[in-house]
């Protein structure tokens, strides 16, 4: 009876193992600015002109961009997701505009576009900091 039951149980494992598929996913690559999170982050502090009638009202907060990256590199489809106001909104969108050409994502070697997002932190009399989601 335990040689039919241990037969049983490995003749089980067997089938089990032959009907599992090995799945491989889509080899995928996000797309980059640069080399590091902090390169970008020190364009936005080198790039980045606090808006005076955010500096007058002593507005501080961040602003939430979000934006695609083509196929080519290039930033298209800007839009600020949450705001400041008083210029800050305006400035954030002229930054992420300006920014050169990102490393664009590949999806089992080829070159697609992607949604990126990033948080730009507007801080009187610091500088000024980036965040990618």
């Amino acid at each position: 009876m335990r040689t039919l039951v241990l037969f049983f149980a490995i003749s089980l494992l067997n089938q089990l193992n032959a009907q599992k598929r090995h799945y491989e996913g889509p080899e995928v690559r996000d797309a980059q600015f640069a080399d590091t999170l902090t390169q970008l982050s020190q364009y936005f502090s080198q790039h980045l002109r606090y808006p005076e009638a955010a500096a007058m009202r002593h507005i501080e907060g961040v602003v939430v961009v979000t934006f695609t990256v083509n196929a080519d590199g290039t930033i298209g489809q800007a839009k600020v997701r949450h705001g400041l106001g008083h210029g800050c909104d305006e400035e954030a969108l002229r930054l992420v505009k300006a920014m050169p050409p990102w490393q664009p994502a590949t999806l089992n070697g080829k070159l697609v576009a992607c949604g990126k997002t990033v948080r730009i932190e507007f801080r009187a009399g610091k500088k000024s900091l980036i965040r990618s989601l």
